[in-house]
C-alpha cells in the first residue's frame, strides 16, 4: 500500500486534486500484474499540463503519463505495476505528479499542441 505522502504534488497544489487521496494499493502477490486507477483533475480555470513520475519507472505502465487538462476536467490515469521478478516483499515506490499552467503561446496553439512537446 503506498500511502498519500507518496503521491504528491510538486509545489502545485492549487492546480490540481487527486484521487484516491489515501493513496494507491498494490497488494501481493507481485508476480503479477496489478492495476489501479488515479484521477487528476484540474482544479483552476485556466488550462494545465501534467506529467506522473515514479521512483521505479520499468516497474510500472503509467497510461497517460502526461496530459492537458481544461479548467475543471478530470484524467484517469491507469497506474499498473508489472510482474517482478523475482517478487519484491516490500516496494518502497514513489510517484510524483508535476503539473504547470499553459503559457498563452500554448493554449493558443491548442488542440494541436501535444502534451509530451511541453515538458
Amino acid at each position: 500500500f503506498f500511502s498519500p505522502s507518496v503521491i504528491h504534488m510538486a509545489n502545485n497544489s492549487a492546480l490540481l486534486s487527486y484521487t484516491p487521496r489515501e493513496g494507491l494499493c498494490f497488494p501481493p502477490p507481485f508476480d503479477r500484474s496489478i492495476e489501479n486507477i488515479l484521477h487528476i483533475k484540474n482544479e483552476g480555470n485556466k488550462p494545465i499540463t501534467y506529467k506522473i513520475k515514479t521512483t521505479a519507472p520499468t516497474a510500472y505502465h503509467v497510461k497517460p503519463r502526461m496530459g492537458i487538462l481544461i479548467a475543471g476536467e478530470t484524467a484517469k490515469v491507469r497506474i499498473t505495476l508489472r510482474p517482478q521478478t523475482p517478487p519484491d516483499a516490500t516496494p518502497n515506490h514513489k510517484f510524483q505528479i508535476e503539473a504547470r499552467p499553459l503559457t498563452g503561446d500554448e493554449v493558443a496553439r491548442l488542440p494541436v499542441v501535444q502534451a509530451d512537446q511541453l515538458w
